[in-house]
């Protein structure tokens, strides 16, 4: 019969001497694994930082694409010169009923003419500016609901569509109601009491129900603070000069005046493919 081999384990001593050596690597060994240990810690705290943050940027990207991007361009940057003059400035609202500024006062030629600089023009009642955009802007402002019936302005007065600035309409409506508090001046001196009375009537309506909406709309919600008055009592006194932030009314109507077609006849109604059924 075969026999198998006998296999016998040998168990060297350790040498007193190589002890220290074992217990330096060891440390050795240790102090690696703990900068291991710590880089992979920093590594992974790193990634998801980045991670974190990346993914805010994201969210705000997109928040400000589908909320306050959406909302600017549908209300404010369709027209191409407007991206510009987005920018806000901080402003305190001169609130106080003892005040006067060149927006004020009885009529005259100097206040008629800081009304009319952004109210009054040449081509059409009610705007100083007539714009020429084109077929994007329109697309972009959301506001040409009809394209195909909105006016061309023709070759001569430089192509394009026929459009103005939402600011000069509205102010123009402020303006209207502001001559209806000295209606005995105007009624002698203004085109809009050249009107029949229920044509002024319902422009005077039309003008009450877009400032109404446009306040309405903005929905301010800055704080007005009630205060103790001096010899006025007893209840407290509102201070209404409030900070607000706000774009500049001049810079808004230069561009718009740098940008202004040029026109050279008035527009007016020839023969056209289409119309729309009736007044919008």
């Amino acid at each position: 019969m075969f026999s198998l081999p006998t296999l016998k384990t040998t168990y060297q001593p350790l040498h007193d001497a190589d002890s220290p050596k074992l217990e330096t690597n060891l440390e050795a060994l240790e102090k690696t694994e703990h900068r291991l240990r710590r880089r992979a810690v920093i590594l992974m705290c790193t990634f998801w930082i980045v991670s974190i943050s990346a993914s805010f940027v994201i969210g705000c990207l997109f928040a400000r694409k589908f909320i306050s991007v959406d909302h600017e361009q549908y209300s404010d940057i369709g027209w191409n010169h407007a991206e510009g003059l987005l920018r806000r400035h901080w402003h305190r609202f001169d609130g106080s009923f003892n005040t006067s500024n060149a927006f004020m006062g009885p009529p005259s030629i100097q206040l008629d003419a800081a009304w009319n600089r952004f109210t009054a023009g040449k081509w059409i009642d009610g705007t100083p500016v007539v714009l020429s955009v084109t077929e994007e802007e329109m697309s972009r402002s959301k506001n040409a609901v009809s394209p195909d019936t909105v006016a061309e302005l023709g070759a001569e007065n430089g192509g394009g569509r026929m459009a103005t600035l939402e600011m000069f309409h509205q102010l123009h409506c402020l303006n209207l109601l502001r001559k209806w508090t000295y209606v005995d001046y105007y009624k002698s001196r203004d085109m809009a009491w050249s009107q029949a009375e229920n044509i002024l009537r319902d422009h005077t309506d039309h003008c009450i129900n877009i400032l109404r909406q446009v306040l309405m709309c903005n929905g301010d919600m800055g704080l007005v603070m009630f205060h103790w008055v001096r010899d006025h009592g007893p209840s407290p006194y509102p201070d209404f000069s409030t900070m607000h932030q706000c774009r500049d009314p001049v810079a808004i109507l230069e561009m718009a005046e740098k940008n202004a077609a040029p026109m050279v006849k008035p527009v007016t109604k020839t023969s056209v493919p289409h119309e729309l059924p009736t007044f919008p």
